[in-house]
């Protein structure tokens, strides 16, 4: 079974670099990412979190 990742930052002076090197290292295949502030973070794990349960279990 493939390994999915999440990687994720909350401002634009972010980048997810370090998380898709740390992912992949764990075994990733497949990342996904989200960019949003604190105040956004719910609209981003309903847009994300979707998207890595549907890579691993199916639509």
């Amino acid at each position: 079974m493939a390994l999915v990742g999440y990687a994720r930052v909350s401002t634009d002076l972010q980048d997810t670099a370090a998380q898709r090197r740390e992912l992949k290292a764990a075994g990733c295949t497949e990342i996904h990412e989200g960019f949003a502030s604190g105040t956004e973070a719910g609209r981003i794990v309903r847009r994300g979190l979707p998207l890595v349960a549907a890579a691993c279990c199916g639509p």
